[in-house]
């Protein structure tokens, strides 16, 4: 039972309780309650450790890195970084022989741009 659900149940006895006794409404609630313990109680599951990925095999292991080296090799000579007023602002890609860049128009502002 929801947080929801339990004020719902609540209000709808609030507006009924001139017709209950108070000595009828005390197992209701000692139910509710119980109920609201036990669901607790079973969502709570021993903690598990999750399976983990040897070291070799995170972004920066050794097994990854070499997997992805010959698509790394063949485009790292197109890649440029944007330098605007000293600073720098984006990356780049070379996508022309001409030297035609490609990169994200919201980096750049007003000033001189250099790579």
């Amino acid at each position: 039972m929801s947080s929801l659900d339990f004020t719902k149940a609540l209000r709808r006895l609030c507006q009924c309780e001139h017709r209950f006794s108070r000595l009828s409404v005390a197992p209701f609630f000692l139910l509710l309650s119980l109920s609201l313990v036990g669901q607790v109680a079973t969502t709570q599951s021993p903690r598990v450790r999750p399976l983990s990925l040897p070291e070799s095999r995170f972004k920066n292991g050794a097994l990854t890195l070499q997997a992805f080296a010959p698509a790394a090799a063949a485009v790292r000579d197109s890649i440029v970084k944007l330098i605007q007023n000293e600073k720098t602002v984006s990356l780049g890609t070379i996508i022309d022989a001409n030297g035609l860049v490609l990169t994200k128009a919201s980096e750049i502002k007003d000033g001189t741009l250099t790579s």
